[in-house]
């Protein structure tokens, strides 16, 4: 992941097994929940740590090149490839990632970036009773996802894409400009540690999305470890 290393250059050998065999078990582990399992752990660890805090939460989503094609790989003004979506808390560390097409769109993707975290996030609740705030850019702006945030005790502080005259709209599109940097000051750190992540080589999505949930469990690995 970090050198962007082709499949066929891996190690072989009597200990190392076949070159196939680790491209088979990062399918398997993504495909039946292991690699979930692991950072939700890791999560959980880190928030009994201290390390995270869900006062505030952002999401942002991020292009990767699909040069290779394959599942949900398809065209948009960037090129042909998937978008990657991101969500962080307070000061910008990963906690969760989805992808969809480079034509998916963004605010769909919220609810199950959510749902990943949704056990921490009413345990936060429950023992602080204060409402955790979700920011978006205004490629987000929908009063339905303001709804189902609501729904769930987030407050959404979304840009919306038509300012309109009132003062509070132009406070809030601030607000997210002046913040934004987290988000994608942790996108830019995936992709300059984990080199993997830029280009998708993969044609099956079980095996990009491998890649992706093992960036966070590296990332926790290292966080929880000092």
């Amino acid at each position: 992941m970090i050198t962007g290393s082709r499949w066929v250059d891996l190690p072989i050998g009597e200990k190392w097994a076949s070159r196939s065999a680790s491209h088979r078990w990062l399918g398997m582990w993504q495909a039946n929940g292991t690699l979930e399992k692991i950072l939700s752990a890791l999560r959980e660890a880190a928030f009994l740590e201290g390390l995270i805090d869900w006062d505030r939460m952002a999401t942002d989503g991020f292009f990767s090149a699909g040069k290779g094609g394959g599942e949900l790989v398809d065209y948009r003004y960037k090129g042909k490839g998937v978008t990657n979506h991101l969500l962080v808390y307070g000061e910008g560390s990963p906690i969760a990632l989805e992808v969809t097409s480079a034509k998916g769109d963004e605010r769909l993707q919220v609810e199950p970036l959510l749902e990943r975290v949704s056990k921490q996030i009413k345990i936060f609740q429950k023992e602080t009773g204060r409402l955790p705030v979700f920011e978006a850019d205004k490629g987000y702006d929908a009063s339905a996802l303001r709804v189902k945030l609501l729904r769930r005790n987030i407050y959404p502080i979304i840009a919306k894409r038509k300012m309109g005259k009132h003062p509070e709209d132009k406070k809030i599109a601030s607000w997210i400009r002046r913040k934004r940097w987290q988000v994608e000051r942790a996108i830019s750190w995936l992709q300059r540690k984990f080199r993997r992540l830029v280009v998708r080589w993969e044609r099956k999505l079980d095996y990009w999305k491998g890649f992706l949930n093992f960036s966070l469990i590296k990332y926790w690995v290292d966080r929880l470890s000092g």
